[in-house]
């Protein structure tokens, strides 16, 4: 707003000036006649001027076009359609710039040097307008265009082997846009040094004109004066209303600042809020953890208990059978049948309890790792879980992410919907990984843990269990692993 009443003054200023001219035929003409060749170079300045604008308004339109394709994700290695006009501007500033000089002295030619140094210098391993124009000629920017005619000369990059030379990132976008603003901003300066030449200012002899003229008409001149004071105290009301206004405007703005502070506040509070949460479900789930292990422990204690039942019972039924040979007959029809067979409730009895799945997986995978992994999904641990192992910080979560190319270990889902973690046969599993596995406990590793093993050497005596968590996996049962 500011700079828009800046603009309104200077221009509001040239008002009775222009009213003088138009209204007093006599005064210009004298001027004019007074400096007959100033029409030719005022042309050739402002033919400069307005190339310079040209160009300006050029480069400014591509940097508001790379700044979008710099935003996308992945970045952009193919930029099309980019500013083509910006060569042609760039070609006719610098013929407006050669025409100034050729009309110049050789004294004043040397003002112009610096300009058109900036605009057609080229150095070896840097960025110069000139090159840079030259490469929109085309309308596009290629991959290797911005590697080595942008990237590496602005030194964002060494060589062109690097794996990320050629996208067109936010960093390399804040490079070019500040290479491009500064040399506009030394163009506009060379520029305003060429305007103060003498050759475009009032010289003695015009000054002595304006004044012998103003001198052949004074009464026109007091008139002259006269209108222009009563501009000027109109124009000073006018610019009060408007500086009363822009201060209105800025009581609003504040306001509305306080408005977008209190609320970027509860923002913040609200996000508080959430990592709070946050923790306290982290918490819970370890708390689920060590649940759900000490459910494990209890299970196989009810397993060998179990066994240890079952042993008895095969002791316990030879016995039954010559207890049952010194019974009455109506008891031995109870106990065994014709062939002196026990009845089926007394086999139930003695069938031993059916092998758990994760065994029978395990079998499985010793007998024949890859035929039962070719379904399975492949995954690995996440790099944040595995920054917390090296880093000591870690919490007990272990979550693991789909990872068809280079993961560790496969996920098999049996009948029952229960997700079992088992390892890549074909992985060298070396001791940093192993320490790793053990020390998250996703597989506690038993044995010689001084050198690696392929996945298909190492013992998996108990799969890890796994289970679904948003689009990744978290462990739910640590697994066993035996090392040769």
């Amino acid at each position: 707003m500011k700079n828009q009443i800046l603009k309104s003054i200077i221009l509001s200023s040239l008002i009775p000036s222009i009213i003088t001219n138009f209204s007093y035929p006599v005064f210009a003409q004298s001027k004019s006649n007074n400096s007959p060749s100033s029409p030719n170079f005022q042309g050739l300045l402002i033919d400069i001027k307005n190339s310079y604008d040209n160009f300006n308004d050029s480069n400014q339109l591509l940097l508001t076009k790379l700044e979008e394709e710099s935003k996308k994700n992945p970045p952009t290695t193919d930029i099309e359609g980019v500013e083509t006009k910006i060569k042609e501007n760039y070609d006719k500033l610098v013929t407006s710039v050669s025409n100034l000089k050729n009309q110049l002295s050789e004294k004043e030619k040397r003002e112009l040097d610096n300009l058109l140094s900036l605009l057609q210098t080229e150095k070896e391993n840097e960025l110069s307008l000139k090159a840079f124009s030259k490469l929109l000629e085309d309308g596009r920017l290629d991959k290797t265009e911005i590697c080595e005619s942008i990237q590496i000369p602005l030194g964002l990059f060494l060589s062109k082997n690097d794996a990320n030379c050629g996208n067109f990132n936010n960093k390399t976008y804040g490079k070019l846009s500040g290479f491009i603003n500064t040399q506009i901003e030394a163009i506009d300066k060379e520029i305003k040094t060429v305007e103060k030449l003498p050759r475009f200012g009032n010289n003695s002899e015009e000054t002595s004109g304006q004044n012998n003229s103003s001198q052949e008409d004074n009464s026109s001149f007091l008139i002259l004066w006269i209108v222009n004071l009563i501009i000027a105290l109109g124009l000073i009301g006018a610019f009060i209303g408007i500086y009363l206004l822009n201060k209105k405007i800025e009581k609003e703005n504040h306001k509305l600042y306080n408005h977008i502070e209190k609320t970027e506040n509860k923002i913040e509070e609200l996000s508080e809020r959430n990592q709070n949460q946050s923790k306290q479900v982290t918490k819970q789930d370890a708390q689920i953890k060590n649940l759900k292990n000490k459910n494990d422990s209890l299970q196989k204690e009810i397993e060998n208990l179990t066994s240890q039942i079952n042993n008895i019972l095969l002791k316990v039924n030879p016995l039954e059978k010559q207890y049952s040979t010194h019974q009455t007959q109506p008891q031995n029809e109870i106990i065994t049948d014709e062939n002196n067979e026990l009845k089926p409730e007394l086999e139930e009895q003695t069938k031993s309890e059916p092998e758990p799945e994760y065994l029978r997986l395990a079998r499985s995978y010793q007998e024949n790792p890859h035929n039962l992994v070719q379904n399975a999904i492949r995954v690995s641990m996440t790099k944040e879980t595995l920054n917390k192992i090296l880093a000591g910080t870690w919490e007990g979560i272990v979550e693991l992410e789909e990872n068809n190319r280079q993961g560790e270990f496969y996920i098999v889902n049996n009948n029952s919907g229960q997700f079992y973690l088992f390892l890549d046969p074909d992985t060298k599993f070396n001791v940093p990984t192993l320490q790793n596995i053990n020390k998250s406990q996703l597989f506690i590793c038993k044995g010689n843990m001084s050198q690696g093993f392929k996945g298909n050497e190492i013992h998996i005596i108990k799969p890890a269990v796994v289970q679904e968590n948003n689009n990744n996996w978290r462990l739910a049962e640590s697994g066993e692993i035996q090392l040769s």
